[in-house]
């Protein structure tokens, strides 16, 4: 994703988005923008001054609903688990065609008609799990390291000990997870699928004490 802006780009973001959130300034600009971010990224800075960056050890999986059939919520909270990723707190969610579509934004500029109509019945046909997660292992974004170790939707492309190879997660769609590329991801991830309320349970959960 490439955009050519100016020095003030940020100007007209109703907030203040410090460079720890991302390196990457497009992302900073893109989601700085929308709604989705602003509120859940304020709530989220909200949860202690001295937290800051501390916000960046927590990230999220979801289980989405093909992997609900073939039992695999189990198998995945093993692999957390070995790779210190502490569960805080579970939810269900339920899907509809607007949160498809915001979810995956920036992948979905690029898909065919005839994938909305295949991801529309799948995403949205039962829950999905939304498993927050805090990374112990001292890495400096656990939603990073996450996406490092979860491994590709092509099978072809993920290692044997990949969490999605070990919870035998099928080719292309049926996947069975989903997770933030990194915190800015998380952030913004925060904001879509979530209303004020929930988002203020999961916040909760994320506090030091």
């Amino acid at each position: 994703m490439q955009i050519a802006t100016s020095a003030d780009y940020a100007r007209g973001i109703p907030l203040t988005i410090p460079d720890w959130v991302s390196d990457d300034h497009v992302k900073r600009y893109r989601y700085g923008q929308e709604p989705y971010f602003q509120e859940a990224f304020d709530e989220l800075l909200r949860v202690s001054e001295q937290f800051s960056e501390g916000l960046k050890r927590f990230t999220y999986v979801l289980v989405k609903p093909d992997g609900m059939p073939v039992r695999c919520v189990e198998r995945l909270a093993d692999c957390l688990a070995a790779h210190e990723f502490e569960l805080r707190l579970a939810l269900p969610m339920r899907f509809h065609r607007h949160t498809v579509r915001e979810l995956w934004r920036y992948e979905y500029n690029i898909a065919t008609l005839d994938r909305y109509r295949l991801i529309d019945p799948l995403l949205t046909v039962g829950d999905s799990l939304f498993l927050l997660l805090e990374d112990r292992s001292g890495a400096v974004d656990g939603s990073v390291r996450l996406s490092t170790l979860k491994g590709k939707s092509d099978p072809a492309q993920r290692s044997a000990k990949s969490i999605r190879t070990l919870i035998d997660a099928r080719p292309g769609n049926l996947n069975h997870i989903h997770s933030p590329d990194e915190f800015i991801e998380f952030a913004r991830e925060l904001g879509v699928l979530f209303g004020r309320a929930q988002r203020a349970e999961i916040i909760s959960a994320m506090r030091p004490d």
